[in-house]
């Protein structure tokens, strides 16, 4: 036999509230937390307006078609105004680092442009 205990009217409707919560799509609460404030909470609004489904009801390949969070930036900048051209590269160069299974390849890029640090 087992024994019930009692809930409180409180601790009941917390509880219907939290299960309520895990089924429903990210593009009802795009924060959570709401701790979220300026650029960041802009960017969340974003990316809940671009309508992304619960990975966990997606196939893989349906999955990957999700809008993503470079599509929520890329929305913030154009409602901004901002360029969205590629930033040309004044140079790319050829390195070696240390790994932990020994030195990588790696190429190293500079930007072009006034935000380019001189040298």
């Amino acid at each position: 036999m087992t024994m019930m205990l009692p809930w409180s009217r409180r601790a009941f409707a917390g509880s219907l509230l939290g299960l309520a919560a895990c089924q429903s799509p990210i593009a009802r609460m795009p924060d959570p937390t709401g701790l979220a404030a300026g650029d960041m909470a802009e960017l969340l609004q974003a990316y809940a307006a671009l309508g992304p489904k619960p990975l966990e009801s997606l196939t893989p390949a349906e999955a990957r078609r999700q809008p993503s969070m470079a599509d929520a930036v890329k929305a913030v900048q154009r409602r901004r105004g901002m360029d969205l051209a590629p930033r040309p590269v004044a140079m790319v160069q050829d390195i070696q680092v240390q790994g932990a299974a020994g030195r990588c390849r790696r190429a190293s890029t500079a930007s072009a442009g006034p935000m380019a640090r001189r040298r």
